[in-house]
């Protein structure tokens, strides 16, 4: 992506024997509006973009809007958008058709900005990313920090639960029954406090204890959820950082 061209001004003969003149102090609020003008341009892109019902129009506005934000981000390194930017960035990037480079935002914000709503959102993609590839081993620690960074109790739930659905099906028993356990521990357990339960029935009778086995199934049989506790979990994407759009979310997560 080209970037803007510095201008590069030609001294004359008459313009070398004058003073040079010193830097005039600049009012901060105009420099934040000026910044904030700059950052609502992409945002207002973006926004466009997940409104068009037009394929091409939004590959379109995602590719301005990540032009904007990649801009904004080199010129406001430390400003107070810089999180929200750097995320709308990878979003618009990884939905124009650039995945590997919206991963890298995605990644570059885990590492830099460590845990906040953004960060939900960002781990989430990335987890579902590496979930739809059948990369299992990459998604669970994703879907952990997503559990461990979103502000919806019911978000948190079935963060915890995809990474024991990962952590299954690689093998690794241990973390799996640990993250089990978080979601039936979690009062905001729900549908997947049984199916959780069932699982750890299963790790229980694989483990040749019997009777401990049976027993959590006739919990579960017993409980309110019963009927309900072998369907999917609902393919739902978390919701976005406030004040933010929803991004498009990989999709077949559960298939």
């Amino acid at each position: 992506m080209k970037r803007a061209l510095a201008l590069l001004i030609f001294a004359t003969g008459f313009l070398i024997a004058q003073e040079v003149p010193r830097a005039q102090p600049v009012d901060p609020a105009l420099n934040a509006d000026a910044e904030n003008d700059f950052y609502l341009r992409g945002k207002n892109l973006y926004d466009s973009a997940q409104d068009s019902a037009v394929q091409e129009n939004r590959v379109d506005l995602y590719q301005r809007a990540a032009a904007i934000f990649e801009q904004y981000l080199n010129d406001f390194p430390r400003s107070p958008n810089a999180e929200p930017a750097l995320f709308y960035l990878g979003s618009s990037l990884y939905q124009s058709g650039r995945v590997n480079d919206g991963k890298r935002c995605f990644s570059t914000l885990l590492n830099r900005f460590g845990n906040s709503k953004w960060s939900a959102s960002a781990a989430y993609i990335l987890a579902a990313d590496y979930y739809n590839k059948a990369e299992y081993a990459a998604a669970a620690p994703l879907f952990e920090r997503f559990a461990s960074n979103t502000t919806k109790p019911e978000e948190r739930v079935r963060g915890n639960y995809l990474a024991g659905v990962c952590y299954r099906i690689e093998g690794s028993d241990r973390q799996a029954i640990a993250a089990y356990q978080k979601v039936i521990q979690d009062p905001a357990g729900g549908l997947y406090a049984p199916q959780s339960k069932i699982a750890i029935g299963s790790f229980t009778l694989k483990d040749g204890k019997l009777l401990e086995a049976l027993a959590i199934f006739e919990e579960v049989a017993a409980g309110p959820h019963s009927a309900k506790s072998v369907v999917k979990p609902p393919c739902k994407p978390p919701s976005p950082p406030r004040n933010s759009t929803k991004p498009t979310f990989p999709k077949n997560i559960f298939s």
